[in-house]
């Protein structure tokens, strides 16, 4: 028999995803009895790293099916390098959205692999392994594929998904046997769900399942309803619904209720991970407060990427209004509902002056606790990585590793060699400016959402008049030579600045020497505030008074306020803490913090 291994290799130590596209392959081409006959499916490769190449150190492989990701593209072609050089006649085939399938002669560039899989894999892999097994085997009438030589197999539309066996179904077994694994092993088992397959959207950014700006196609219900139940018998910790727009569908409120009854039911699964819709938020502010009330959501998120039209309209979201996003935000706004609004730094089109204008827009609907700003990263597949595109807005970009939350101070470790591309420049903006607004995203971050100045910047908006972009200009520009905040954004200016010119660089902090890792730049403007906590706010106050032109004694109580509130390391919670206050700081915030935000600019 001829010998087939999958390699999904995954992004993370601790956190596993099953891999659910061994098991698309596997059970569709099983149902041909010739292929069911003549091959043996390995031992998927689905683990971290260096784990994934201590699994292949001594296998036979006829077959090598790479599922090519960003974060695990580096990793696939080392493997099939290893898995190359012991079985010199074993046939690559690399799908996924990562392989750039515009560019020419990528796949001789590469060197080990001898088929590129376009789109959705599971037929055109099927009839590869068909095909592999005559004597001279021709791939050339397969559609959907590029062949060694850069040649390009016919174009065929989506497949059918009427009446799809259930992959989770058929390798039930096999799948929950790995989830039992890797709970004794202490780690945590994720699978990738998926309910329907397509995004009608062309977000230049966006290369979702590389079914963009198509018509959305759905999957049996009967299928996701017995998929559900299997989730909770397989006791998964996090199941990752991986449509582009959960809840824009009228039906998603039911699979979204079949899983939280699930979830109260037994437990499981314990979490759900998902990307919500750019329309129809009415539906996902009804899911978000089920989600929410089950336990199954730590938070929900709103992809903004940006609140200006001149760069939504340079990335292809013109087409969804703020208005849109917002309206159900406002029915639904609870402080049980906590809700992260989701940013892009680098968009084409973007200025340091309308990224400031998009954090103070962010902050001024109400999102305090949580704003995650993403670099733009540029997909192969995706519109922004077309020649065009980039032509079009001078992107200039650098190659970096993918950041993990973390980094020990002892190295790298084991930890996965695999890269994205930034962008760092276009023609609106230069590098200068990508510092500038990259250092404007970590300070609003790291003094902002993890509280530092989040009260002081809110009495200044609601009693000074100010702009919440007016008090973080001043924290960055007008600090005192000299004091805590200068020489702190001094320092994350250099991090950013060094991360742009040197391959190696990453945007992570040494803050203690008592800390064995590193702190990514967002945490380590906090972590740098808070270990001189007075000397910190000694510069907020001189801010305060010769900036603000606010009263002594107010700017005195204020600060007396928001230091009190923070968490700082000497802090016991089993004690607390007592602040002895001239006004009433707690009913002042209480009143213009958790107001609703505003659905209009």
């Amino acid at each position: 028999m001829k010998r087939i291994l999958i390699s999904v290799p995954g992004q993370y130590y601790k956190n596993i995803y099953l891999p659910y596209v061994w098991a698309v392959l596997k059970t569709h081409a099983e149902h041909d009895p010739e292929i069911r006959a003549a091959y043996e499916w390995l031992e998927p490769v689905y683990l971290y790293h260096g784990e994934a190449f201590d699994q292949i150190s001594d296998l036979s492989v006829d077959v090598l099916g790479l599922s090519c990701y960003v974060w695990n593209w580096s990793t696939n072609l080392e493997i099939a390098r290893r898995v190359k050089a012991r079985n010199p006649g074993c046939l690559v085939v690399a799908g996924g959205p990562h392989p750039a399938w515009g560019e020419p002669g990528f796949i001789d560039a590469q060197g080990v692999i001898d088929i590129i899989v376009k789109r959705e894999g599971e037929e055109p892999f099927r009839r590869i392994l068909k095909a592999a097994l005559a004597a001279v085997p021709d791939f050339t009438g397969i559609p959907n594929l590029i062949l060694r030589g850069d040649r390009h197999t016919e174009d065929t539309g989506p497949l059918d998904l009427t009446g799809m066996a259930s992959p989770i179904l058929a390798q039930a077994a096999y799948l929950a046997r790995m989830s039992r694994e890797l709970r004794a092993r202490g780690r945590d088992a994720h699978m990738m769900w998926e309910t329907n397959r397509g995004c009608p959207y062309s977000c230049a950014f966006c290369d979702w399942g590389s079914a963009t700006n198509a018509k959305v196609r759905r999957f049996d219900m009967t299928r996701l309803e017995a998929e559900i139940d299997w989730f909770s018998e397989a006791r998964l910790h996090t199941v990752f619904i991986a449509d582009a727009n959960y809840g824009m569908l009228k039906r998603d409120e039911e699979t979204a209720e079949r899983l939280c009854l699930s979830k109260r039911t037994t437990g499981y699964p314990e979490y759900i991970v998902l990307n919500p819709p750019k329309n129809r938020q009415d539906v996902m502010a009804r899911i978000t407060e089920r989600f929410c009330e089950a336990g199954l959501f730590a938070l929900s998120s709103v992809n903004f990427q940006h609140t200006r039209a001149q760069v939504l309209q340079a990335i292809a979201r013109e087409n969804i209004p703020i208005r849109k996003l917002m309206e159900p935000i406002v029915r639904q706004w609870t402080p049980q509902t906590p809700i992260t609004a989701v940013l892009i730094t680098g968009n084409p089109g973007d200025t340091p002056d309308l990224w400031m204008d998009c954090h103070d827009d962010i902050l001024e609907w109400g999102f305090h606790e949580d704003i995650v700003a993403v670099d733009f990263v540029v997909l192969p597949n995706a519109p922004a990585g077309s020649r065009a595109y980039r032509a079009q807005w001078q992107i200039e970009t650098i190659r970096r590793r993918i950041p993990l939350k973390i980094l020990p101070k002892s190295g790298a470790g084991d930890r996965a060699e695999n890269f994205c591309e930034y962008i760092v420049a276009t023609s609106s903006f230069d590098r200068d400016d990508w510092v500038r607004m990259r250092l404007w995203t970590t300070i609003v971050q790291g003094f902002h959402n993890y509280g530092a100045t989040r009260f002081i910047s809110a009495y200044l908006r609601h009693y000074h008049g100010c702009r919440y972009r007016d008090v973080y200009e001043a924290l960055i520009d007008r600090a005192p030579q000299g004091g805590v905040i200068r020489r702190l954004t001094d320092r994350l200016k250099a991090v950013i600045g060094a991360y742009l010119s040197d391959p190696e660089g990453e945007l992570f902090v040494d803050c203690h020497a008592d800390l064995d890792f590193l702190c990514p730049v967002e945490g380590a403007a906090f972590f740098l505030a808070v270990l001189d906590v007075d000397g910190f706010y000694a510069d907020v106050e001189k801010i305060l008074l010769d900036v603000f032109h606010v009263d002594p004694v107010v700017a005195a109580d204020l600060i007396a306020f928001q230091r009190g509130v923070l968490i700082t390391p000497d802090y016991d919670p089993t004690i607390g803490r007592d602040v002895a206050l001239v006004h009433n700081w707690p009913e002042v915030f209480r009143a213009i913090l958790r107001v609703r935000p505003r659905s209009y600019l």
